[in-house]
């Protein structure tokens, strides 16, 4: 039977099998069907900013190679991400890249506030078991607000009590200069240097699985059960064996154990004298 799909030969009109090549009337050569279209490639890893003391501008990349297939290795840093409180996943296309917003927190940088850092992370093969990962991360400006209005108020007040004099104000838009370079490039040097520092100290570990069953535990032996007294050797005394007759003795008249019971163990022992 031939299938409404079949290949029409365009010259007799002849009905051929689907994936023919030749038509089995004229062996006019056929045309194949068109095949589904190729998988569109994966999105480029960012291409990183000039680096630097701009770097903060259009941020900066750092790289590092470590041995790992590129599953385990992404695996590795999904799971620092989505385990960091307050962290803001944006994109990911594993195993290649994962894009986040990871917040930031110093006292020495940012007076104690939390700030966001845009952080791109791409993971790229290099070789059989090596990869390099590429973090750019670059400072989101618009979470920056309460760490300059607390140091714009620190400053003022500085240069309130200190007097207004010129070397003063010079000296604050010259901290506060350094402390926008610091704002821009410090927080997101912190937080590549720690994944690095997390993938250096996971190397050669598997990577982790969410919701992983835990593994059962192995299950207790059951007690040991008392063992019965071993019979006397036969190079026991003989103050021994009279005092086991003794004892069977006082069993017997507790009906403990039959007669017969009796004998037969008091004979018993009486063969070791």
């Amino acid at each position: 039977m031939t299938a409404s799909t079949d290949t029409t030969c365009p010259k007799c009109q002849s009905s051929n099998p689907v994936g023919a090549k030749f038509c089995s009337s004229c062996r006019n050569p056929l045309k194949a069907a068109p095949g589904p279209g190729p998988t569109p490639p994966p999105p480029p890893p960012p291409r990183p900013g000039p680096g630097g003391m701009l770097g903060g501008l259009n941020g900066k990349t750092a790289n590092k190679q470590f041995s790992g297939d590129p599953d385990t290795i992404y695996a590795h840093l999904a799971n620092e991400i989505h385990s960091t409180e307050g962290a803001e996943v944006q994109q990911q296309v594993p195993p290649q890249q994962i894009s986040a917003k990871m917040p930031f927190k110093s006292l020495g940088t940012t007076i104690g506030q939390v700030i966001k850092v845009d952080t791109i992370i791409a993971v790229t093969p290099v070789s059989p078991g090596q990869c390099q990962v590429s973090i750019t991360s670059k400072t989101d400006a618009s979470t920056t607000g309460s760490v300059w209005a607390y140091s714009l108020a620190i400053w003022f007040l500085i240069v309130f009590l200190w007097g207004f004099a010129p070397f003063m104000i010079i000296v604050a838009l010259a901290a506060c200069g350094f402390g926008w370079w610091t704002l821009q490039s410090s927080p997101g040097e912190k937080i590549s240097k720690g994944l690095f520092d997390m993938l250096a100290k996971n190397a050669g570990v598997a990577a982790p699985t969410p919701n992983a069953t835990p593994s059962p535990s192995p299950q207790q032996a059951p007690p040991a059960q008392p063992q019965a007294a071993p019979p006397p050797s036969p190079a026991a005394s003989e103050d021994e064996i009279f005092d086991r007759i003794r004892k069977l003795a006082e069993l017997k008249e507790a009906g403990a154990i039959t007669e017969a019971d009796f004998e037969a163990k008091k004979a018993d022992l009486l063969e070791r004298l």
